[in-house]
């Protein structure tokens, strides 16, 4: 057989070899791509897991929408990442607001969570959300309870990338919004009264305790109210016991409408109320006993057609000067509440112990001069909040 030039040098060997440079520099290529990808996957992860681990440490929501706004941006891989939740039938920002405009930013968010929540449960892709005004949006749920809204505007590429973040994202952010909220409502049904929001009478009493000791350091007044609303067991008697529950409801409302934030209010047990005034004299105190009794008197319900309403017996001691036994004290305002009772109800009655040295009050206990405008500058109150 006669030798050829591609036997002679090998040349026959060429396209063979050509093939197997183009598959191996292919599989070069895409272990390349492959590692890539990995590595990106793996740093989302890492963010990830940066993101849980800062909001599971988050005992309270303004913690938590703290630590949001520093790893959100990185976690979600794009500027103008927001989110809002649901807190008592309205919408909240955790992040998101414009620094120039917050209120119209907040605005803007609550409109695209709007259009988000209107949309049917069908329609809703939980791994590649919806798009709503420019954004990207992820409903927040655990199990089919759903906490809020998660968005991001829509980039010019990369959009497959950042709906995988998001989703993510959305899933760790709606379980620690979730754990918050049970936190907190853990702690309030420790210390507040459920129909009313007053505090419980042990914690009450804590406050109590700390508010006299504050007063003594301070040498500053605390004025102490005991109230008692007037026939509230007819009230159960005749209308049964939820139009009672109501009526408490609404004079807690009332209660936290009229009162300072730094005002302790306690339901003592009942139907019966202490309110603690602190940085209050007795005149003061007196002057707010005067707009409780009035404001609450005129509480009505409309209950199965018929008006429901209460009024309101108020009995007024103020701490001596170092007093840090709330027992006294309590005993004091209490035995004023007794002579309101006594004396025909729908009254406000103060301790006559607490009358003395104050001339600014009349025989009757009542302010000799009364200043008007908002409770919180009446009669010497300080503004606490």
């Amino acid at each position: 057989m006669e030798e050829t030039s591609e036997d002679r040098y090998g040349l026959a060997f060429l396209p063979g070899l050509a093939v197997l440079c183009v598959v191996l520099s292919g599989h070069f290529i895409l272990n390349r791509l492959s590692s890539a990808a990995t590595r990106r996957q793996n740093e989302q992860t890492s963010r990830l897991v940066v993101l849980g681990q800062a909001l599971a440490k988050a005992g309270t929501m303004t913690t938590l929408r703290n630590r949001l706004r520093q790893y959100l941006p990185e976690a979600a891989g794009v500027d103008g990442a927001w989110a809002v939740i649901r807190v008592d039938e309205r919408w909240v920002a955790l992040t998101g607001s414009m620094p120039s405009r917050p209120e119209v930013a907040a605005e803007e968010l609550i409109a695209r969570a709007d259009r988000v929540c209107d949309r049917d449960a069908s329609d809703f892709d939980s791994v590649h959300g919806v798009e709503a005004g420019g954004h990207i949006c992820f409903r927040m749920t655990v199990g089919t309870h759903g906490v809020g809204v998660l968005g991001a505007p829509m980039p010019a590429e990369g959009v497959r990338d950042l709906r995988q973040r998001l989703a993510s994202v959305s899933a760790v952010l709606a379980v620690a919004v979730h754990n918050v909220q049970l936190v907190n409502e853990i702690d309030e049904n420790g210390v507040l009264d459920g129909l009313t929001g007053c505090f419980n009478r042990t914690q009450g009493m804590r406050v109590m305790d700390a508010e006299l000791q504050r007063g003594k350091r301070q040498k500053a007044d605390v004025t102490l109210l005991m109230m008692d609303l007037d026939y509230f067991k007819s009230v159960n008697d005749e209308h049964g016991h939820l139009c009672g529950d109501a009526l408490l409801t609404a004079v807690g409302k009332e209660m936290h409408k009229q009162l300072r934030n730094s005002d302790v209010n306690i339901r003592y047990g009942g139907e019966e109320f202490v309110v603690m005034l602190p940085d209050t004299p007795i005149a003061g105190g007196s002057h707010v006993a005067e707009i409780l009794n009035r404001e609450l008197g005129k509480i009505s319900l409309s209950w199965e057609g018929e008006d429901v309403s209460t009024t309101v017996s108020v009995g007024v001691a103020v701490a001596r000067a170092g007093e840090l036994d709330r027992r006294t004290l309590i005993g004091r305002a209490d035995a004023a509440l007794y002579r309101a009772k006594r004396e025909g109800r729908d009254r406000v009655c103060i301790d006559p112990r607490s009358l003395e040295d104050h001339p600014s009050l009349d025989a009757d206990g009542r302010p000799a001069v009364v200043a008007t405008g908002p409770v919180a500058v009446e009669a010497g109150r300080k503004v606490l909040g």
